[in-house]
This record gives structure tokens, C-alpha cells and sequence, in this order.
């Protein structure tokens, strides 16, 4: 208990020193020695009415359109967040074990670690600009309509956006998961298993699932943590309303906190629901 407290402390410190950062800048002096005393004076002059409204729009010249309301505008945006969020991790588990299942042959496994080490090199934000690029080249071709390129764009879910988004996720885990199907199944318990003349899908479940879930798990927070990095790049390079806009556009310290901390709270509610997803997965499927 008093662990996880010191969690949550250290957690909150974290987050509260990331979103002041740019208040330790002084964009006059241009250096790179942090002002401390102009975070004191923002976090001195902070009321209550800093945490309920905010500027949602900047003029080319830097001034303030109009005034919103923050928790009033979060929720939708921290939805579409959470969901795409929660939909690219599921795409990224569920693909990445089905590939795990197929390819665990030696052959393949080694084939498809390097065809995933190949491409985990390219960055991410090159894979969502070409994915723009034939999006835009698909509609000039055929008409169809994959995305609204608007920074305007409504709230409606983007789903071509998480093709992307799980692309670093899931390359992580085929990596993680081809090898470690290979590793076990040099086991001594696997080859009698074999031996036995088990069916390759009991010993598949029986013995290599249950052995590869812990590897999944220590590497769950991992695979978290890279998808909400792309998150920020797809949101941005797709215009998608998103969390990801409240800290992009426009700088203000009580709506960067909240951002970075409702985007904290969704990645750890999805960590637990995976969690919660391994778990049922292995009742329904292992356990009967």
C-alpha cells in the first residue's frame, strides 16, 4: 500500500514538473539556464477559474479568439483519446498473438524477426505520413473517404488513424512474441509434450500460452508507454481531437496539467483492462 501511495506521489510530481516546463523557459533570453522565478509568478497568479476555463484558439498573431470551457470540452476529447488508445492495444495484443500462434515455427519466427526489426527502424511519423499520402492518393484515384484532413474535424471516430497507432505496438510485441514461441519451444516439458502426442493446439495452450503470459505482462507497460508517444503523433499529424490538441495548441499550464493527467489515468485504466482481457482469455480458453 505504501508503495503504490509513492507511486501515485512521484507520479503526480512527474507530470506537474512536465507540464511546467515551458514556464522555466524565457523565450527572450533564449537560454537554456531554467527561470524558476517565472514559474513562480504563473503558479502565484493561478486561481480556481485557471482549472475551468482556457483559450481553445490562437490568432496567426498569438491573440486569444475566444475563451472555453475546460471540463466541459475535455470529456469528448479525452474519450476519442481513450478509445483509440484502448482499440490500437487490443489490435496490437490480438494480432501480435495470432502471429505468435501462426509463425512460431523456426523459419518463420526468424524470418518475421527480421522483417519487424527492419521496420521498427523506421519512425513512426513516417508511417503516418505516408498513410496521408495514400489516403489523399486513394481518394484522388477512387473517391473513397478514409480520413478528414481538418482542424476542424468532428468528434467522430477515426478508425484508419488506428492502423497507425498500433503499427509500434504491435511490431514490438511480434518481435517479443516470435521469440520467445521459439525459446519454449526448445523447452524439455514442450518436446514431452510432444512426445506424449499431445495436438500442437493443446500444447500451444496448455503449456506455451500459459509460460508466454508472464513475458506479456512484464512487458505490458512497456508497450503502453510506446503507444501513448505515437498517440501524440498520430493525433497531431492526423488533426484528430484528441487530448493530444489541448497541449499542442496554445500553452497554458492548468490545461496541460489536466491533459497529461487524464491521459495518465486512461493509459493506466487500459493497463487494467488488458490485464483484466489476459486474464479472461485464459479462463474461457485454458482453464475451459
Amino acid at each position: 500500500m505504501l508503495k503504490t501511495i509513492w507511486k501515485v506521489i512521484f507520479g503526480v510530481l512527474l507530470i506537474t514538473i512536465i507540464a511546467g516546463f515551458p514556464l522555466l523557459q524565457d523565450p527572450e533570453r533564449a537560454s537554456l539556464i531554467p527561470q524558476f522565478k517565472n514559474a513562480l509568478n504563473v503558479i502565484r497568479e493561478l486561481r480556481l477559474s485557471s482549472f475551468t476555463t482556457y483559450t481553445n484558439a490562437y490568432s496567426e498573431m498569438g491573440m486569444p479568439l475566444s475563451k472555453g470551457q475546460l471540463w466541459q470540452d475535455i470529456v469528448p476529447l479525452a474519450i476519442n483519446s481513450g478509445l483509440m488508445l484502448f482499440y490500437s492495444l487490443m489490435i496490437a495484443l490480438v494480432v501480435s498473438m495470432i502471429c505468435g500462434y501462426v509463425f512460431h515455427r523456426a523459419f518463420l519466427s526468424k524470418m518475421v524477426r527480421g522483417i519487424i526489426s527492419l521496420l521498427a527502424i523506421i519512425p513512426d511519423f513516417v508511417y503516418v505520413l505516408l498513410g496521408i499520402y495514400v489516403a489523399i492518393a486513394l481518394y484522388k484515384k477512387t473517391g473513397i473517404l478514409l480520413m478528414v484532413l481538418s482542424p476542424k474535424a468532428s468528434l467522430d471516430f477515426p478508425l484508419y488513424p488506428l492502423i497507425f497507432l498500433s503499427l509500434t505496438p504491435m511490431m514490438y510485441l511480434i518481435k517479443m512474441l516470435a521469440y520467445k514461441y521459439k525459446e519454449l519451444l526448445t523447452e524439455d516439458y514442450i518436446r514431452t509434450a510432444m512426445a506424449k502426442g499431445l495436438s500442437k493446439q493443446y500444447i500451444d495452450l496448455q503449456h506455451v500460452y500459459k509460460n508466454l503470459k508472464p513475458f506479456l505482462q512484464a512487458d505490458l507497460k512497456k508497450v503502453i508507454s510506446l503507444t501513448v508517444g505515437s498517440l501524440f503523433i498520430v493525433e497531431y499529424l492526423f488533426l484528430i481531437p484528441g487530448l493530444t490538441k489541448l497541449i499542442f495548441i496554445g500553452y497554458e499550464f492548468p490545461k496541460v496539467l489536466i491533459a497529461l493527467s487524464i491521459l495518465t489515468i486512461i493509459a493506466v485504466l487500459n493497463y487494467y483492462v488488458i490485464q483484466l482481457f489476459l486474464y479472461l482469455f485464459e479462463k474461457v480458453f485454458i482453464r475451459g
